[in-house]
Order: C-alpha cells, then structure tokens, then sequence
C-alpha cells in the first residue's frame, strides 16, 4: 500500500481523515484475505447450483433447500449426502 504523507498539525480534519484511510485500506486488506477461501467455496456453491438449473424451464426453480444443501456442503467437508459428520 502507498503510504500517504502526514497531514498538516494546522488541519486536525485531513489528518484524522488519512488516519482513517489508511485503517480502512488495511480493514478492506485483512478482510479480502482472511474470507477468500470461503468467498470462494460460495461462488463454487453458486455455480454448481446454476449449472444444475441451467436447462430448467422458465417455472423451474432451485428450492430453498437445494441452495442450503449446497452452502452447508461447501462449509462443512465432513458431512456427507444427508448432512451428517462423517465420523474420522
């Protein structure tokens, strides 16, 4: 991240202001990194579930369940078809 310069003591208003840049900048950083495995298991939810109705007629639509199914599948790699855990 580029660092800014500090702002002048004389404008308290744009130093609280780059302050509070720079911890958002780190915020945005710290959250696109620590949630990028499960942003990515959703969006592989979600296509799976729109391949699967991609040749449904106009009526045809994923149920509730199916979208839960699949969400609760990708956050949980040990439960099987029905949803249990898998005992290890």
């Amino acid at each position: 991240m580029t660092e800014l310069p500090a702002g002048s003591p004389d404008f308290p208003e744009l130093r609280g202001f780059l302050q509070h840049h720079y911890d958002v900048q780190l915020q945005t950083f710290s959250n696109t990194f620590n949630f990028r495995d499960g942003t990515h298991q959703f969006a592989t939810v979600a296509q799976s579930i729109s391949e699967e109705y991609a040749n449904s007629d106009a009526y045809a639509r994923a149920k509730v369940k199916d979208v839960n199914d699949g969400f609760e599948a990708a956050n949980n790699p040990l439960a099987d078809e029905t949803g249990e855990k898998e005992s290890l």
